[in-house]
């Protein structure tokens, strides 16, 4: 590269922190176009706040390709150390580098910020406060789902379910009492936040009561968003029962939204933050066939799984298409299919496959942070490797179902503990 081309050396920085273009590295990062400039020049200092946004921007950017945090500060070290020097060298300056001390003070930083979050977690748990008055209880409820996103379950899921489990006999009560009050607004938006930390805790009963409450109830306040999201929960809920009646159930369900969520032009006016629902319809498909047929309810061929896979690819393809969504949640809006998938090789008995598709999903899973997934697919390798004899894999699968950073799925533990048992056999 030639001295004297600034915006042709902007523009190689940017391609080798994967941006399209040095101002969408701007953008994104949230740093001002103008101190960016600066900074990138040398003339200003980068501070250790700016850092962090840099590094946060190119993390996000290239979590697909394994890039850790301390990997992603290198990465910013030495590309604008590549760019001020030339900067320099052009405008005849002296310019201060970005030292190995520097990025190593950015990664303490960060690392010593994610110990504060966990060890003030418990206390902050208390945010559930409860009044005799049912909206305002059910506005503190919602706070403290919002506060720790368990939308998603990436963060503290351990603790968290078990501060739900502790609170569930006075918050189900107050959700119960706000439904018959017929407090729409608050327990809709409460729906959205807790079906799936309530449905991970085991408590079916009340994501079930929610969800036909609030499909009986779209009628009169005409909100077809939340009717979709209500029949997309409740179906997934019948087929966690597995019943023969409850799986017909959830069949119906899922044939009636199918052509309403992939309809012309559809998606595009549903809101963004609610895609989580749209996704898990994209995997209740595969989950359902699958369960059908284990149950000898249903016949299931390659070729019609393979339809079924295509189908939702494409659904979740358009999703992950959305701008809006950060690179996390498009990985995790994904995996569930090769989690299906990889169940569907292993009910096969097609195990190679089977391990293929889990060892991608552990993987990605790790990467996004998205430990109870990873723990499952563990669980899947663990098993599919002893069917097919490889008892030394079979064990180091088992040992990672026990990562410090995993939560304690009792399910999980209880295929480990069978496992190991019948491997000292």
């Amino acid at each position: 590269m030639q001295p004297g081309n600034p915006r042709q050396w902007r523009a190689e920085v940017a391609a080798e922190l994967g941006f399209d273009s040095f101002s969408e590295l701007t953008e994104k990062s949230g740093i001002y176009p103008g101190n960016m400039s600066r900074i990138s020049r040398g003339i200003n200092s980068l501070t250790d706040e700016n850092a962090h946004k840099l590094v946060e921007a190119v993390l996000n950017r290239n979590y697909q390709k394994g890039w850790t945090y301390l990997e992603s500060a290198i990465q910013v070290a030495d590309n604008f150390n590549y760019l001020r020097g030339y900067c320099g060298y052009l405008e005849g300056r002296d310019i201060k580098r970005i030292e190995d001390t520097d990025v190593e003070r950015w990664h303490c930083n960060y690392l010593k910020a994610l110990e504060a979050a966990h060890s003030n977690v418990d206390k902050q748990l208390e945010i559930i406060r409860f009044s005799s008055d049912t909206k305002v209880s059910l506005e503190n409820i919602l706070e403290f789902l919002e506060e720790w996103n368990m939308k998603h379950d990436f963060y503290y899921l351990d603790r968290v379910k078990k501060k739900f489990k502790q609170s569930t006999s006075i918050v189900i009560p107050k959700i119960r009492r706000g439904m018959e009050e017929n407090l729409y607004t608050e327990i809709k938006t409460i729906f959205t936040e807790i079906r799936h930390v309530a449905h991970l805790c085991e408590e079916f009963e009340i994501v079930e009561e929610m969800s036909e409450w609030l499909i009986s109830t779209h009628s009169s306040s005409k909100d077809s968003i939340t009717e979709i999201k209500a029949k997309i929960t409740l179906a997934w809920v019948l087929t966690s029962n597995g019943q023969r009646q409850n799986l017909y159930k959830a069949q119906g369900l899922v044939k009636q939204l199918w052509p309403v969520v992939t309809a012309h032009g559809f998606l595009n006016n549903f809101p963004h933050g609610d895609m989580d629902a749209i996704a898990i319809l994209c995997e209740l498909r595969l989950r359902l066939a699958i369960r059908l047929y284990e149950r000898e309810m249903r016949p299931l061929t390659d070729k019609k799984f393979e339809k079924l896979m295509f189908d939702s690819r494409v659904i979740v393809e358009k999703i992950k298409s959305f701008e809006s969504l950060e690179p996390r949640l498009k990985i995790r809006f994904e995996l569930p299919l090769h989690y299906q998938s990889g169940i569907y090789f292993y009910r096969k008995e097609r195990y190679e496959e089977a391990i293929n598709e889990f060892n991608h999903v552990a993987h990605y899973a790790n990467l996004i942070g998205w430990g109870r997934i990873e723990q499952a697919a563990y669980s899947w390798l663990a098993t599919a490797s002893y069917k097919i004899g490889e008892r030394d894999s079979c064990l180091e699968y088992l040992k990672k179902i026990d990562k410090k950073h995993l939560p304690k799925t009792p399910k999980r533990l209880c295929i480990r503990d069978k496992l190991y048992l019948e491997i000292k056999k």
